[in-house]
């Protein structure tokens, strides 16, 4: 633990006020140019409407993740000017950066193009496959994985399918999670935070510095996302997000050669790949029981088909607000997250604190995953039979009557 905190607090006076910048710079822009991205979503018609597997309420606009991205470029850029350029080693630092930049610009579209007219799943799955090959293309790729107890291993020609199931696995994974009003932001928001103080153990500000440019961009989107949200991510946004966090982490396994930041990058998503994960599985089950085994490809395209059991739906089932629902999942990534700074301290030490944190987080996700998507109705309630006075005999009636014309 005493290393621990040494590795997180050396240079931290140097450090701090450029992550402070690049996230006050990435939230400010968000917060500003959600605005005009409103206006643009409505006059392209990329509006999602309520209704089927959507759990909000009235019309909203998406392209989120245009803002996001205009967010993180002024946001890294401003980090950029406060570094020293004349560094021998500044070219090799910034290339990466740039390859990330740019192929998350591209992927961003990519979104933008399904937000304004959907596309199939198989195109959007093709667009960032594509996508993950241009920046292994580019030199982000992931070189080495490393397991505990067992040490480091070289990936050599596997490098280019590791960094393509890697960018897939994110970027979807977050997709999927954003169902919920600030729920895709919020997580990505920890993702972020929890990558950029690995990345600063790790003596890596640059990284630390372009996660906090992200993590600040999510906090000024969430400005704007909160329960009622005015303006959602889209895919545009979440396809975006998760790139930039498989993309960063794998840039900076890259540079420090090591695959440090690709473990912590599996805590701090968590909970978005529990979700997925269960997600696929429980799709290709359910796509085997309806065409009664076998037809491996239509099982797998029925993976593609939406449904309304993902966690934040079940906790929405249980009664939970869209605000409380955010939070509660939010916290859930955040114990997984900070648990990936044990990775910091060397030997097995870390890892095996690592593995026993994510075991328990793990369970914690997998009960939150296996809760019904539908309450049972309550029972029936007895009903209180009221007896009501019956009416008195038609006999006796008649001769009350008799009797009192005889009188009278």
């Amino acid at each position: 633990m005493t290393e621990l905190l040494q590795r997180l607090l050396a240079k931290w006076h140097g450090d701090a006020p450029v992550y402070l910048l690049a996230a006050a710079v990435g939230l400010l822009v968000v917060g500003l140019a959600c605005f005009p991205v409103r206006w643009l979503a409505a006059r392209l018609g990329a509006i999602d409407e309520p209704g089927g597997r959507h759990a909000h309420r009235q019309p909203t606009p998406r392209l989120g993740g245009v803002a996001v991205l205009l967010g993180v470029l002024a946001a890294a850029a401003a980090g950029l000017v406060t570094r020293d350029l004349r560094r021998p080693e500044v070219f090799e630092e910034v290339r990466g950066f740039v390859v990330v930049g740019a192929t998350a610009a591209a992927v961003c579209l990519l979104g933008v193009r399904d937000d304004v007219r959907p596309l199939s799943p198989l195109a959007k799955l093709g667009g960032l496959a594509g996508a993950a090959l241009l920046l292994a293309l580019g030199g982000v790729r992931l070189e080495f994985l490393e397991l505990p107890l067992l040490g480091k291993f070289a990936l050599g020609p596997f490098a280019w399918a590791a960094t393509v199931a890697w960018v897939l696995a994110c970027t979807n994974a977050v997709n999927l999670i954003d169902g919920v009003d600030g729920l895709g932001a919020g997580t990505s928001l920890v993702a972020c935070v929890a990558l950029a103080l690995v990345a600063h153990g790790m003596g890596d500000p640059a990284t630390a510095t372009a996660f906090m440019a992200v993590a600040g961009a999510c906090g000024g989107f969430l400005l704007h996302n909160r329960e009622p949200a005015r303006i959602f991510l889209g895919d545009s946004g979440s396809l975006l997000l998760g790139f930039l966090l498989a993309g960063l982490s794998a840039n900076g396994c890259t540079k420090r050669a090591t695959a440090i930041l690709l473990a912590a990058g599996l805590c701090a998503l968590a909970v978005p790949l529990l979700d997925s994960t269960q997600a696929f599985v429980r799709r290709f089950r359910r796509a085997g029981r309806a065409l009664g085994g076998g037809h491996w490809l239509a099982r797998l395209r029925a993976t593609a088909v939406g449904d309304r059991e993902h966690i934040h739906h079940r906790l929405l089932v249980r009664g939970l607000s869209h605000r409380r629902v955010a939070r509660t999942l939010s916290l859930c990534a955040l114990v997984p997250g900070l648990s990936a700074l044990f990775l910091l301290p060397s030997g097995n030490t870390g890892w095996l604190a690592l593995s026993a944190a994510a075991l328990a987080s793990a369970l914690v996700l997998w009960r939150l995953a296996a809760m019904p998507s539908t309450l049972k109705p309550a029972p029936p309630t007895a009903e209180k039979t009221v007896v009501l006075p019956s009416a008195p005999p038609r006999r006796s009636v008649d001769r009350a009557r008799e009797r009192q014309h005889e009188t009278v």
